[in-house]
Parts: C-alpha cells; sequence; structure tokens
C-alpha cells in the first residue's frame, strides 16, 4: 500500500478518539485524511456496542469515490464491508460497518433512527465547506452526545480549517476536544499568478493553456484540471480549447451521469483538460493530474431575506479554497497551479467562506430540526448561530 504522510499519525488519532468526545484532524491536501482514517477507527471498535462508523462528505462524487477507494486500499467488499449513500443512489446493507454519506444524507437517517443506534463514530470530512447540511448535523450530533448518547465520537477533518472555534465547541464537554496536526507537504509545489486584463474567463483560461504548452517540462505536469463557476464557463472553454487537437477537452459537473464522470476521471490517451465546477475541490484525488488552472471564482447560492427567493452570485473564493483547489494538483506528483488573478488580490482575500447558515433560506432546516424534536432553537448547540434576520425570515417561511 502507498505510503501517506497521515501514516505515522494514525496510531495517535486513535488513541486520542478514545480519550476525548470529539477530534479534529487537520492535514494538508492529499494526505490520506480521507481514506486512511475511516477504515482504523471501523477497525478499533468492531465487537463495540456501536459498531459503524459513518463519513459525512460534501459532496455525492466525494461520497462514491472515497469508498471506492477505501474498498480497493483495504481490500474490503463494496457494497458490504464499506459502501456509501446519497440521493438516488445507494451502495450498503443495514449492516455495512463503513458508509460514506452526503451531510444531508444523515439528517434524513435521524427521522427513522434519532439516536443513531449502532453508530459509534461520525466523521464529517472537509467541514471547511461549512455547507449548511454539514451545519445542522455537527450540532444534531453535538446534541445527541451531550444526552442520549454521550457515547458518540466525532471527528471533524479539513486541510483548511480555523481549529480555535471548535475547541471553544466542545470546551464544556466532560471529556473535550482533541487535535492532530498532520505536517509535511505531499509533493512539492509551485503557484504562478496570471494576472491578465482579459475580462473574459475563457480567454483567460486559453492563455494559461498555451502557457503551460509552451513549458519545455509541460509533460511532467500530467492531466490539466480547471475550477470554473458553472456550466455556462465549462461550455465556453470547452468551445475555445477545442483548437488544441493535441488535448481531450472533458467536463466535470453534478449533473453528468456515472458514464460521463468517469470519463473524466479516467486516464486518456492524449493530455487531458478537465473543465470543473468546485465539486473537485475537496476529497477527491484524479488520476493524472498534475496541473490545476484556478479561475478563483465560484458559484454561491445566497437567498434574500426580504423576499425569501434564492438566488446565484459568482464571487471570489477564499483562501481556503484556493488552497485546497492548489492541492489537487499536488497529490500524486510535483504539481503546478496556475492562479487567473494577482497574488495581491489572493492575499486580500477572506481565510475561509461565509457559512452556508449566515446567507441561506433555513425554513427547510427548521423543519428538518422541528421533525426530530427541537422547538428551543435559542438552546440548540449551534456551531454557528443563523443571524436574528435570516432565522426569522426563515421561521415565517415555515410556519
Amino acid at each position: 500500500m502507498l505510503k501517506l504522510p497521515i501514516d505515522p499519525y494514525l496510531s495517535e488519532i486513535q488513541a486520542l478518539l478514545r480519550k476525548s468526545d470529539a477530534l479534529i484532524i487537520t492535514a494538508t491536501p492529499g494526505s490520506g485524511k480521507t481514506t486512511r482514517v475511516p477504515p482504523l477507527l471501523m477497525k478499533g471498535i468492531q465487537g463495540a456496542p456501536h459498531p459503524k462508523v459513518y463519513v459525512l462528505e460534501p459532496r455525492r462524487l466525494a461520497a462514491r469515490l472515497s469508498a471506492e477507494r477505501v474498498s480497493e486500499e483495504q481490500n474490503l467488499k463494496l457494497g458490504q464491508e464499506v459502501g456509501y449513500q446519497f440521493r438516488f443512489e445507494k451502495n450498503r446493507t443495514s449492516q455495512t460497518p463503513l458508509v460514506f454519506l452526503t451531510e444531508g444524507m444523515l439528517m434524513r437517517e435521524l427521522l427513522s433512527n434519532p439516536t443513531l443506534t449502532g453508530v459509534g463514530i461520525v466523521i464529517l470530512d472537509e467541514f471547511h465547506e461549512r455547507h449548511l447540511q454539514g451545519d445542522l448535523a455537527l450540532a444534531v450530533l453535538k446534541k445527541l452526545q451531550m444526552t442520549e448518547r454521550p457515547d458518540l465520537k466525532i471527528v471533524v477533518m479539513s486541510a483548511t480549517l480555523e481549529v480555535e472555534p471548535l475547541k471553544r465547541y466542545w470546551e464544556e464537554s466532560a471529556n473535550g476536544i482533541a487535535h492532530v496536526e498532520v505536517k509535511g507537504e505531499v509533493h512539492p509545489l509551485q503557484i504562478l499568478y496570471l494576472e491578465t486584463k482579459d475580462d473574459y474567463l475563457d480567454r483567460k483560461v486559453k492563455k494559461a493553456i498555451k502557457r503551460l504548452l509552451e513549458m519545455p517540462d509541460h509533460d511532467q505536469y500530467g492531466d490539466v484540471l480547471v475550477f470554473l463557476p458553472g456550466l455556462s464557463e465549462i461550455r465556453r472553454c470547452t468551445e475555445i480549447l477545442s483548437e488544441f487537437k493535441e488535448l481531450e477537452v472533458v467536463p466535470l459537473h453534478g449533473e453528468l451521469s456515472k458514464v460521463e464522470q468517469a470519463k473524466a476521471l479516467n486516464r486518456a490517451q492524449k493530455k487531458k483538460v478537465i473543465l470543473s465546477t468546485n465539486i473537485a475541490e475537496s476529497s477527491l484525488t484524479i488520476p493524472g493530474v498534475n496541473t490545476v488552472i484556478d479561475s478563483g471564482l465560484a458559484r454561491v447560492a445566497s437567498v434574500s431575506h426580504w423576499s425569501g427567493l434564492p438566488h446565484l452570485k459568482t464571487k471570489n473564493i477564499s483562501r481556503s479554497s484556493a488552497t485546497q483547489r492548489a492541492g489537487r494538483s499536488a497529490r500524486t506528483a510535483p504539481g503546478l497551479t496556475f492562479r487567473l488573478y494577482g497574488k495581491s488580490d489572493h492575499d486580500g482575500r477572506a481565510f475561509s467562506d461565509v457559512s452556508e447558515i449566515k446567507r441561506s433560506d433555513l425554513s427547510q432546516a427548521v423543519l428538518e430540526l422541528m421533525s426530530l424534536g427541537v422547538s428551543d432553537f435559542k438552546q440548540f448547540p449551534w456551531f454557528e448561530a443563523p443571524t436574528i434576520e435570516t432565522f426569522k425570515s426563515s421561521r415565517r417561511l415555515s410556519d
């Protein structure tokens, strides 16, 4: 089995979790936390009253690929010993001891199993993304731990995570929270800033591709992963890059079928350029990719509090997201990342993105919590409480 930076820390991780209510694991992208920690913890609690481990992933593709990777590495039978589940797709049994789920799927499972009977450890992977369902899952798990399931263990993992808020969140718990920081780069990473006056994103991507192909050693940097805000930008870049006959240009986004996703994820005879949304930002290793082109942009959903209507805006990503994206290029070999904006622009950005709970409609979340028996929202253990304005508008819509 390939040695990964997290391997020397595995025994410490297991020991600390035995003594603590919760554990934070911070590790560089590609260190192996997603594929090595869950099977370790699963084997450690076999035979216990609650022998299952659930791993929450922010995206469906990450849940499926992580389960498949663990199955391959650990020689576990997919669908039996390790499985996954998300909306419209399930590959697990009721007895599968290690299950990768999307964050929202845990909330659904709590409706039928409100105390998570049988589950001993829940891991929240890539928690830095701060999706609404991830925040809700953490708070519900903490509430369970404080009441009916004091034996439930919670693990929070990310490469880019502000640790102190999580430590404060558990400071009054009986056994507290521990922290393991996995140090060391996986492979060398070179970052180039390509700031141009061109306002058209597809032209910026084309310039970056030309710059890469003009490098005498470009072959060593393998396939290319391009981060774009959405489908319209993917279509325009597909068109403008069609002149590069030596390249195979393929899309990668959440609306593709499994067959189409496989085409993006599998190796090709030509040098491949994968045009992706932020679906590939976390918990995902694409074989052969050692170059990243980062637009520095993402499509962000939010809600108008006065109208209650959702809308999408294209916004600059945070420094944490930029780190995650760059880390995709150096997971398997020395990597190269082109950022299509200036270094001063990057350094002036926020460390992390605004959490979804601060900018989204919470009416569905309120209904979900009420269905789980939550009635006092002021006493509910929010990790980060929603703003009064957001919560009031959501209550009006859900009443």
